[in-house]
């Protein structure tokens, strides 16, 4: 149930982004307001996500209708990146499915405790990378760690990104065999590796786009 949810969650954002971007709504709305549109789509997609996973499961309807919103709401937030046209978001979508597939079979395979004590790694390096991407915004441009943040951002993104799916299926097959007292939440469970499979695929374009 829970991979039915991911792999739903991500077909709802393709073709949010792609209807977006064809009709021309979202693309007015960047071009006009930069900062509103980012604003928008930054608040949408936390403000949704966060309901979605505060909406108990057995809400049938709330639960199903925040989580369509949030997926949604991702896919507005992917429209800039349409403009890298569809042969090469089709490559990255297909190496992002063998690279995810990869892992998943990966981590499901492996003993349960082999990922889920990455945890406290996985969380410093995503602290180092946000750091490090903020502190862009305030470095002199003459400053030699510019050209690097960069880099930092898009190859460490995508190591990073894909040791959060080898926790993330070991989390979710834990909770999934030893939640007792607690019901299981399969789409709050497919929810962590729904965000990694989006930044990899992300990361994943924009190095297609660089070579």
């Amino acid at each position: 149930h829970t991979f039915a949810y991911f792999g739903g969650g991500l077909a709802v954002t393709a073709g949010a982004a792609a209807t977006l971007y064809t009709s021309g709504v979202a693309n007015r709305f960047m071009a006009k307001s930069p900062m509103m549109f980012l604003g928008v789509t930054f608040v949408g997609t936390i403000g949704t996500m966060m309901a979605t996973m505060a909406i108990d499961y057995q809400s049938t309807v709330a639960k199903h209708a925040t989580w369509l919103a949030f997926n949604t709401a991702m896919g507005l937030s992917l429209v800039p990146i349409c403009s890298m046209g569809g042969p090469l978001l089709a490559r990255a979508a297909v190496y992002t499915g063998i690279t995810v597939g990869g892992l998943c079979a990966i981590a499901a395979c492996a003993p349960n405790d082999k990922f889920l004590n990455m945890g406290g790694a996985l969380s410093i390096g995503l602290g180092v990378m946000v750091v490090s991407s903020l502190g862009s915004l305030f470095l002199p441009a003459t400053s030699a760690a510019v050209p690097i943040i960069p880099s930092l951002s898009l190859y460490g993104g995508t190591i990073l990104f894909s040791g959060f799916v080898l926790y993330d299926v070991q989390k979710i097959i834990l909770h999934a065999e030893q939640d007792e007292s607690v019901p299981y939440d399969p789409i709050n469970h497919s929810i962590g590796i729904y965000m990694d499979t989006i930044n990899l695929f992300i990361r994943i374009a924009q190095i297609l786009q660089s070579t």
